[in-house]
């Protein structure tokens, strides 16, 4: 039998709505609270695409979804996460 493997990624602070930023600070936190101890691996980009709580230009190219390079960025972390299980 296969052993399922649980994997949740934060959610994104964007440039479009500044003004939401401490909510998903703040859901982000609950997010890793409630997935640590629970077999759950958490997927946090945002200290590399986001490390003073804005997305970075270079990870978007209107400020709320992630380009090319975001993407790429995206992938590995996730790739990284499932090569664990």
């Amino acid at each position: 039998m296969n052993s399922a493997h649980n994997v949740i990624v934060t959610f994104i602070p964007n440039t479009s709505k500044e003004i939401q930023i401490p909510d998903i600070d703040a859901a982000n936190k609950t997010i890793v609270e409630n997935c640590d101890g629970n077999q759950i691996s958490v997927i946090d980009l945002n200290h590399f695409i986001a490390p003073e709580g804005i997305l970075l230009k270079q990870y978007s190219n209107d400020g709320l979804h992630l380009n090319k390079k975001g993407t790429q960025l995206w992938v590995d972390r996730v790739d990284l996460i499932l090569d664990k299980t």
